[in-house]
């Protein structure tokens, strides 16, 4: 039994750009504020500390919600890609509040795009197991991480080449385009592997109700 990497790695491509944001918030977010709106240090802080406060209710939520949900294209495909949408959607209007210098718009957009983050980060985080067999967890659990401190790693990259600030925060369009290009693509091949595996799983059920015929005439 061996680990498929391919399906494990675009698996961990949801945990990625969980963990590229991450890097965005907590090193973005609190320049944006203090250059741009001079908020004190002291608010900025609360700030920070509002995605914490949502994983408090929202992940067992929605963690408990995937759990039970049935559709064709499986218990967590709808929460991941419903919650991307929504980021990518909500994430242009921190830019637009930062060029508008609107401060309300640009809490208005960080809420929504915490709330759709946390929408799909336990159903993230459960795929794995889910599409994984059990004595090989472990070595995808690993995969995964590694993949969650590339993704990091990219972002810090980014805005240290990028202007955080300013007229043309151009890694607000890297992070865009990473999350939906990766994510479009991640899902394209887990919905193939997942049609193909069942395409095996009903050719085996015929094989068998094939041979119970067989056996039954020749008894």
């Amino acid at each position: 039994m061996k680990l498929n990497y391919k399906r494990t790695f675009f698996v961990g491509l949801a945990f990625m750009s969980i963990c590229a944001f991450w890097q965005v918030y907590d090193n973005a977010v609190s320049l944006i504020l203090k250059n741009t709106f001079h908020v004190r240090d002291s608010y900025i802080g609360v700030v920070l500390a509002l995605d914490n406060i949502l994983a408090l209710f929202m992940l067992p939520l929605f963690g408990k919600l995937s759990d039970k949900t049935r559709t064709k294209i499986g218990r967590r495909m709808p929460y991941i890609l419903g919650g991307t949408a929504m980021a990518l959607l909500c994430i242009f209007l921190m830019p637009l509040a930062e060029r508008l210098h609107n401060l309300v718009l640009f809490f208005v957009g960080l809420g929504l795009v915490l709330i759709a983050m946390a929408t799909y980060r336990s159903p993230a985080v459960a795929l794995m197991p889910d599409v994984t067999p059990k004595p090989l967890r472990s070595q995808a659990n690993a995969v995964i991480n590694l993949m969650g401190a590339v993704g990091g790693m990219v972002m810090l990259v980014a805005m240290n080449i990028f202007p955080i600030t300013g007229e043309n925060p151009l890694w607000y369009d890297l992070f865009h385009r990473g999350l939906y290009h990766g994510r479009v693509r991640g899902c394209a091949v887990l919905e193939d592997q997942r049609a193909r595996a069942g395409g095996r799983t009903r050719a085996r059920g015929k094989g068998k109700r094939r041979f119970r015929r067989g056996h039954r005439r020749g008894g």
